[in-house]
């Protein structure tokens, strides 16, 4: 099932997709209404009667680490430099170094799970260009292409391309933010289940377990 005609979709894999989350007694608090969601790709709406969830996923367990870990990234250039030149790392030292401590803290509040949808689904990709072109038109993006924060980062008459999605910053979030809304209300999915203790939640659209390392 295609959201756009000429939009060349992607499958997940045939054994599912990766997620690294919490552990159920560690699950984030539900966000208060007056809050949006905080990655790229969230509902930018802080109170709608159709807001969504999005589930961040990965294809292998590898892609999944290196987004999650994101937080624990050397913040300048001299640490980066020092991590280059690390020959061995001893893995029975106790960790010393305050983030390295938060870091084993954060990997133990987690679990991997293998997600899967009930029936052949195609995603859009956000690096197609025909995506790109039919975001480019829809109103929340076009919007804030033409913004005056949008003309300070890409310039007067900017469109939406490759470059644009991978923006860092505030601007960059909002805009991602934008063209997952717009995707959203194109065809909006069924509702999931709100999430609970157990170990398994489901939606028509799909299932995510927990647990499986």
């Amino acid at each position: 099932m295609r959201l756009l005609p000429d939009m060349v979709g992607r499958e997940l894999p045939v054994d599912g997709a990766v997620r690294v989350h919490p552990t159920p007694d560690q699950l984030p608090a539900r966000r208060r209404n007056d809050e949006t969601g905080p990655y790229r790709f969230d509902d930018p709406r802080s109170d709608h009667l159709d807001s969504f969830r999005v589930r961040y996923l990965a294809s292998t367990l590898r892609g999944c680490l290196l987004e999650v870990l994101a937080g624990f990234r050397p913040m300048n250039d001299e640490t980066a430099a020092l991590l280059v030149a690390v020959q061995h790392v001893d893995e029975k030292r106790e960790p010393t170094d305050v983030a390295e401590r938060g870091l084993g803290s954060y990997l133990a509040k987690v679990k991997v799970g293998c997600c899967q949808t009930l029936q052949p689904t195609e995603f859009p990709s956000i690096d197609d260009s025909a995506v790109q072109a039919w975001l480019d038109r829809q109103p929340q993006v076009r919007g804030l292409l033409a913004s005056q924060a949008g003309r300070a980062v890409l310039g007067a008459g900017a469109h939406l391309d490759g470059a644009a999605v991978r923006l860092g910053g505030d601007f960059g979030r909002r805009l991602t933010q934008a063209c997952s809304q717009a995707l959203h209300e194109l065809r909006p999915q069924p509702r999931a289940s709100t999430m609970s203790p157990g170990t398994t939640t489901a939606s028509p659209a799909g299932r995510c377990t927990t647990g499986l390392a």
